[in-house]
């Protein structure tokens, strides 16, 4: 009699992952690029709260197989489409939040510029400052270009994000 355990969508992922390692002959350890959700539809949650997600997310991938993956978190815009509406994230938005979250938990993440320089905007902070302080903590990178505080995944070129001084920025701090 076959016997079936239940295996989470992350679970599968990472199988899949693993089985398609052997083509890939230069990679050590395959990185699995994640948003956590965290979003919330009406407003945004208070800052006590936010942490909760984090500790969720952490007890999360504590609970998959890791050994032959890395799974990285992205960093999210302040103001995401998902389900056909514009929510407002929670977690991996702020870079202290981030830099928190990597330092306790010995976790790395995938900077993603767009959603980044997006939140950069609607704090009102400058993108380099967001890179400085989660470039340590990245491993792997998102390049397309932003505008505004929603004006996500633009080509190169169209956006706002000055690409020659965010390169100067990344070869210096991530």
């Amino acid at each position: 009699m076959r016997t079936f355990t239940h295996k989470s969508p992350i679970d599968k992922v990472i199988q899949l992952t693993k089985s398609l390692l052997p083509f890939f002959r230069r990679a050590q350890r395959p990185l699995i690029i994640v948003s956590v959700g965290g979003f919330t539809e009406n407003r945004p949650l208070p800052l006590e709260q936010r942490w909760e997600r984090y500790l969720r997310v952490a007890q999360s991938f504590a609970e998959v197989d890791t050994e032959a993956v890395d799974i990285l978190p992205q960093t999210l815009p302040p103001f995401p489409w998902y389900f056909g509406g514009q929510r407002f994230s929670n977690i991996f938005v702020d870079a202290d939040d981030i830099v928190r979250f990597c330092e306790e938990f010995g976790q790395r993440v995938c900077l993603d510029i767009s959603h980044s320089a997006l939140t950069a905007n609607e704090r009102g902070i400058n993108l380099r400052d967001f890179v400085e302080q989660v470039g340590p903590f990245t491993s792997h990178l998102h390049i397309v270009d932003a505008a505004g505080v929603d004006g996500e995944g633009l080509q190169i070129g169209e956006g706002e994000i000055d690409f020659p001084q965010l390169a100067k920025d990344l070869a210096s701090l991530a």
